[in-house]
């Protein structure tokens, strides 16, 4: 059996080998509050299309007045099935 060797040794604390990458989850849309707006665009579901893209969307943000009021409390927007 081949066994290959570690360039760099484990951390080891209090007797318990601990993880060499980053385990914190990234933050998500639906879980916390984001600092800007996310605009998330899933697969439309066999059958449909989206008839807009991101870049589309936010063409039209720019041309809405007072997108400051209208966006408060706004996290995402999802192009989501169906």
């Amino acid at each position: 059996m081949f066994h290959a060797h570690r360039k760099t040794a484990m951390k080891v604390k209090s007797g318990h080998v601990q993880r060499k990458n980053r385990i914190v989850r990234t933050a998500n849309y639906l879980t916390h509050t984001m600092p800007s707006l996310v605009i998330d665009r899933r697969r439309p579901g066999r059958g449909y299309k989206h008839l807009v893209r991101k870049d589309g969307i936010r063409t039209f943000i720019q041309l809405l007045p007072e997108w400051d009021c209208l966006s408060r409390g706004l996290d995402a927007i999802v192009l989501d099935r169906r």
